[in-house]
């Protein structure tokens, strides 16, 4: 104010109390910063790079006894280190390319179909694009039958391979004993396709029972297997013996429904494994009423073997022995009366049950042969 002669606003100052200490601290921030800047590396001028440039491209790499005290000495040691092997030469910064034309540039082929589709369709474009859409959900219909096919189990896969293995060790040994024509005759009544005569069980998926079919599924599934007979067979043939195994097993799920499987293999596992199957693919169903007894009485024959299946009260059990027993108990069977006759053999006493529980009839079954309501059959 005195220098100016007039009276000067400082309202925007604020507190005045301590300008001073706030000018100070100003002052030493800008002369730190000026100190800091003065530190930092400075960039090479581009007369020294230059310099530096054509000293390295004097330089005869072939020389011998070239050191880096050599190095140093014909650059003068004035513009820093060596250029290490392999580092970017120095120069200008490259230009960056310029994709503009190509970016702008018109593709003949895009503009053909847009001015295509700006157009209104004829008939024959139009079926062509029918014909397309079509053809496209035949695909997708394939695509779809394929993810809903079965593939057998790793487990299955490794059954069969033996089953191959045996197959093709048993037509060794008869071409070796001669007896190819009877090979041959098996080998073109086999078919194409390896899995047309499996059995779909073993393929351990429910999608091969179909949708809709989760009970039956399920009733697949709580099968008890017990195995009644495996016995060592030998087959004698001209160039020795083939040594396997045979099994008698029956399967059931307690409810009513039973088979009996026999079937022979190079192993033990081999053979229970077709018997298994074999005793699924033969099961039949037994109708059961009362507490759990059969309906009548039963007489059947099988070969040298026959049985007698007789009707029991609550609180009898199963009355039989051996092979019959196990039948019975695994078709669910609680209340009946057995008699085996003739033959002991595990395998006709267990064919000859199945026989006679296969002539189980219920009075509804009678009804309905007669063509008759039941009512008025019992009247």
């Amino acid at each position: 104010a005195a220098v100016l002669s007039e009276e000067v606003d400082t309202s925007f100052l604020g507190d005045t109390r301590n300008l001073q200490q706030r000018v100070a601290a100003a002052a030493a921030a800008a002369a730190a910063a000026e100190e800091q800047e003065a530190a930092a590396p400075q960039p090479l001028p581009k007369a020294a790079v230059e310099e530096y440039i054509a000293a390295l491209k004097a330089v005869d790499v072939s020389a011998p006894g070239l050191s880096e005290a050599t190095v140093s000495e014909l650059l003068g040691g004035e513009h820093g280190e060596p250029v290490a092997a392999g580092a970017p030469e120095l120069g200008d910064t490259p230009a960056k390319p310029d994709v503009t034309a190509e970016l702008t540039a018109e593709d003949p082929e895009f503009e053909a179909f847009l001015d295509a589709s700006e157009g209104v369709p004829n008939e024959a474009a139009a079926g062509e694009v029918i014909g397309l859409l079509g053809e496209m959900q035949q695909l997708a219909a394939q695509v779809d039958e394929y993810n809903e096919y079965v593939f057998p189990a790793d487990q299955d896969l490794q059954e069969y391979e033996k089953l191959v293995d045996a197959a093709l060790d048993y037509f060794e040994v008869v071409r070796e004993s001669g007896d190819v024509p009877a090979v041959a005759e098996r080998v073109g009544q086999a078919p194409v396709n390896m899995y047309e005569d499996i059995d779909q069980e073993l393929v351990g998926a429910a999608d091969a029972f179909g949708e809709g079919d989760d009970e039956v599924y399920e009733r697949q599934e709580n099968f008890v297997e017990r195995i009644l007979e495996l016995s060592r067979v030998t087959k004698v043939v001209k160039g020795g013996k083939l040594m396997g195994f045979r099994c008698v097993a029956v399967v059931g799920d307690g409810k009513g429904r039973v088979g009996v499987g026999c079937q022979s293999g190079r192993e033990v596992s081999t053979a229970v494994k077709r018997a298994l199957v074999d005793g699924k693919k033969n099961i039949v169903e037994v109708p059961l009423i009362g507490a759990g007894t059969i309906p009548h009485r039963s007489e059947a024959w099988f070969k040298a073997a026959g049985v007698v299946l007789q009707p029991a009260s609550d609180g009898t059990g199963v009355i039989a022995g051996g092979a019959v027993r196990s039948v019975l108990e695994l078709a669910g069977v609680q209340n009946v009366l057995a008699k085996r006759l003739g033959s002991r053999s595990c395998l006709n006493n267990a064919r000859v049950t199945i026989k006679a529980l296969e002539q189980l009839r219920t009075m509804d079954d009678y009804a309905a042969a007669r063509g008759i309501p039941l009512d008025y059959m019992l009247a």
